[in-house]
């Protein structure tokens, strides 16, 4: 759930539409009560006729009601359809949380790659894992003894941090 609230958190910018029908929404509560209320068979509908905020909109309707199935397929159309980054972001995270690292890897990359600043921190982390084999492992690998690793990372880093992801850039610091 914490990681709904995340993505929701980052969809802010996506959601013009249903900012329209109300103030800007000031809080997390206000814009999933906008979600939650909005009227699904329009958003539908937007997705099929290509807009990737409505399939965005979709996705986060059906997760928050536990159709995670159809969530992911309005993510997966958002993502692969659309090239929506938030979308992919999401789809990795998703994969991530379910062990399954090389589809996650594979999202966390598309999504740097069209600007998700939060994706491309979790990217970091991704492909140090797949360096190192785990988390406990990457604690005692040495990326200075390995340069290439090194930089990639620390380029990922930088990004992220360019993107406006925090995080990212408090490990800059």
């Amino acid at each position: 759930m914490v990681r709904l609230f995340i993505f929701v958190f980052l969809l802010v910018n996506q959601v013009a539409a249903l900012e329209k029908k109300a103030s800007k929404p000031r809080s997390l509560a206000k814009l999933l009560m906008l979600i939650e209320t909005s009227d699904e068979s329009l958003h539908i509908e937007g997705c099929k006729e290509g807009s990737s905020k409505d399939c965005i909109i979709v996705a986060l309707k059906y997760q928050l009601s536990s159709r995670d199935e159809l969530a992911l397929d309005y993510l997966n159309i958002a993502c692969n359809d659309f090239n929506n980054g938030y979308g992919c972001s999401h789809l990795a995270l998703h994969f991530n949380d379910n062990n399954d690292y090389d589809k996650a890897l594979f999202y966390f990359e598309k999504a740097c790659g069209l600007d998700i600043g939060e994706a491309c921190f979790e990217l970091v982390f991704a492909k140090a894992i797949t360096i190192c084999g785990d988390l406990v492992a990457c604690t005692y690998y040495d990326f200075s003894e390995d340069p290439k690793h090194r930089d990639e990372l620390r380029r990922l880093i930088r990004k992220s941090c360019h993107l406006g992801y925090e995080r990212a850039c408090r490990l800059l610091r």
